[in-house]
């Protein structure tokens, strides 16, 4: 049986005051959030205007990209607004019996029509609606889409958002119903450069050698910047004294014999999918 203390939480307010504007870089993406919430406090004076905001959202990006510190600034402001989040790691579920699975998805759906105004975040959604064959899969899928379609068929404010490291996974008929499609893409070098300066705290380097790391990690992701800094900052203090500044030498020779993943595959998916 499932508990819902196990696998649903409210989301709060972070103490920190946490908003889209202060997540690094990705303009595109931070705006056309920003433009949701705006039509969100706005829904009145658009219905004058026969213009309803969105009621879904696909939020989808690479792994260790800026996604999970985006959707929860996201939450913070739209709780700011006087909108109950509700948060569901769809890994958590027991995917493999369809039935249980489904049953639970519709009570947070139902939970969130009686909290409205509500945001429901379901993570790694492709979990719960997979595009996969099978009878299985596909009996899952076809529930969690039948369950939505009746979502978005009343009139309550609530936003549904589904988050994936993983879109080509997720049904197609899922991206056809879904009002809105936001990708939140690998850091830019606005986001690459804060993140830099701040991981190579408490050491110090050059503007000039910032500048260097930045510009040689274009297309890496956060794990793979926090791996090569980290041998960064491990040969420095290894070969240097620790107050000294880190060498452009240093960042040579860490970055060429450093390698990453190839992502050519996964950037082709999620234009396609755009």
């Amino acid at each position: 049986m499932y508990k819902k203390e196990r696998f649903l939480t409210e989301l709060h307010r972070s103490s920190t005051g946490t908003d889209i504007d202060s997540v690094n870089g990705i303009s595109s993406s931070k705006s056309a959030l920003k433009k949701l919430l705006y039509l969100l406090q706005n829904k009145e004076t658009l219905s004058e205007f026969a213009v309803r905001p969105p009621r879904s959202l696909l939020l989808f990006g690479n792994i260790y990209s800026d996604i999970d510190r985006l959707l929860f600034a996201f939450a913070d402001e739209l709780a700011l607004k006087g909108y109950d989040c509700l948060y569901l790691d769809c890994t958590t579920l027991n995917t493999t019996d369809p039935e249980i699975t489904s049953e639970y998805f519709l009570r947070v759906l139902n939970e969130a029509v009686s909290s409205a105004p509500c945001l429901i975040i379901c993570k790694s959604f492709e979990a719960i609606c997979p595009s996969e064959d099978g009878s299985v899969h596909r009996r899952l899928a076809s529930d969690t889409l039948r369950s939505l379609i009746e979502l978005f068929s009343i009139e309550e404010d609530i936003l549904f958002m589904a988050v994936s490291n993983r879109p080509n996974l997720i049904d197609e008929a899922f991206t056809d119903i879904v009002s809105m499609k936001v990708r939140v893409p690998l850091p830019d070098r606005d986001a690459r450069k804060a993140y830099i300066l701040s991981e190579l705290s408490p050491l110090t380097a050059s503007e000039k050698t910032v500048e260097m790391i930045t510009d040689s990690t274009a297309n890496y992701n956060y794990g793979e910047l926090d791996r090569l800094l980290t041998l960064i900052k491990t040969e420095h203090i290894l070969c240097c004294d620790r107050v000294c500044q880190i060498h452009i030498s240093t960042v040579q020779s860490v970055l060429s014999g450093f390698s990453i993943r190839d992502k050519s595959e996964e950037e082709r998916r999620f234009k396609n999918l755009i």
